[in-house]
């Protein structure tokens, strides 16, 4: 009983009330494969209910310790079983797989998934995992592959999109427009996954010139969904850089629909996306306001990287040093973040000292920045450090 309460939770969108029922399933039989297998797909799924940290792509060490324990009782379980059992327990391979993938440690997933497939060769979930697995690793061959399999399954829907993006980048243009008009994907498709599908038809009628198509495609979702964040930031995207259409409003004109939406409310990848689009319009603060929503000011990414080149450009570059220096402690040299620290402490604060030791750092862990090199000598005439600036520029 409490097996079947745990899976009509997850149903309901309850993921940690399902792990609790779960464990007091294996409580009265701790080896029962299924509850096992169950237990650790709902870890799974708990781990990515954290959107922040899917987005970053990094989860932090806590996360990286269950995703290691998830896999050491794997490998447990798995050394364990007999042929006959591996044969009916494939999906132990496929949430390993999950795991390996999520802690980067791809050739393992690619075992994994690849060993399930073995097993069962046409599974439609195992072949959307390798085809996401492959995506993500720029195979984009094996994605189609995979995907192509499950094109249209209302099943496994999802991977009627990633096909169609993974057509987008390789430029296969006509074959994602003949999908994404198809009639049963407006049917089949979440609707999270749906929205996804719609600006990425927008996007290949702009690849291919389709100029009029692409608007009155956006005129009509804004016009039916004119709270919709995502069609919103698209024509923002669109219209403020694409000559071929002018949109039958300015930019101001959905600026305003856009600040009537509860930002507070927005999906995360839907705040990301908007802003991804006010940071290469250099609107740095309106971008920092939006990163700050989605981004992981612990762990370096891409986004806290541009969170933090948005701080810097506008007027948050106190909280662009604490950042820097914050993950500087933590023992993070990444080149852009230790960059910004020196120029703030250099350019703004006149905290010559400081910019000193920070750029003799920066050229320990990159020594051959020629730029950096010049403002250490810099640094060094300000300090007036003449017989170390002659010796450097010696060396030069």
């Amino acid at each position: 009983i409490s097996y079947q309460i745990s899976i009509n939770a997850i149903n309901n969108g309850k993921i940690e009330e399902s792990l609790g029922w779960i464990n007091k399933a294996l409580s009265k039989d701790p080896t029962n494969l299924s509850f096992l297998l169950l237990r650790m797909q709902i870890k799974i799924e708990i781990l990515k209910q954290d959107k922040k940290s899917l987005i970053n792509k990094k989860f932090n060490q806590e996360q990286e310790g269950n995703l290691r324990g998830i896999i050491k009782d794997i490998d447990e379980i798995w050394n364990k079983l007999s042929n006959e059992l591996r044969a009916l327990n494939e999906e132990f391979l496929a949430t390993r797989s999950i795991a390996n993938r999520f802690l980067n440690n791809i050739d393992e997933a690619f075992q994994d998934i690849d060993k399930a497939l073995d097993i069962n060769k046409n599974k439609p979930n195992l072949l959307e995992l390798k085809g996401m697995l492959a995506y993500a690793n720029k195979k984009f061959e094996i994605a189609i592959e995979c995907f192509k399999k499950n094109c249209l399954d209302p099943n496994v829907p999802n991977s009627t999109l990633f096909l169609c993006e993974t057509y987008f980048e390789q430029e296969y243009y006509k074959e994602a427009e003949e999908i994404l008009t198809d009639e049963k994907v407006d049917k089949i498709l979440p609707e999270i996954f749906l929205k996804r599908a719609k600006i990425l038809l927008i996007d290949i009628y702009l690849k291919q010139g389709k100029y009029q198509q692409a608007d009155d495609l956006l005129n009509n979702l804004i016009k039916n969904n004119p709270n919709t964040l995502l069609y919103l930031a698209k024509a923002i995207g669109i219209y403020s850089r694409t000559s071929n259409i002018s949109g039958k409003h300015d930019i101001k004109y959905y600026e305003n629909l856009i600040n009537k939406i509860d930002l507070n409310k927005a999906m995360e990848e839907d705040l990301l996306y908007l802003a991804e689009i006010y940071y290469h319009r250099k609107l740095y603060s309106r971008a920092a306001e939006l990163y700050s929503k989605v981004v992981d000011i612990t762990n370096p990414s891409v986004i806290l990287s541009r969170y933090v080149n948005c701080l810097y450009n506008s007027d948050g570059k106190q909280d662009a040093l604490n950042i820097c220096k914050n993950l500087r402690k933590n023992q993070c040299f990444d080149k852009e973040f230790l960059e910004i620290e020196f120029f703030i402490n250099f350019n703004f604060l006149k905290n010559i000292e400081e910019a000193y030791k920070i750029c003799k750092l920066f050229l320990k862990n990159y020594p051959d920045e020629l730029y950096m090199k010049i403002n250490y000598a810099d640094t060094l005439l300000h300090l007036e450090k003449y017989n170390e600036m002659k010796t450097f520029l010696k060396d030069l």
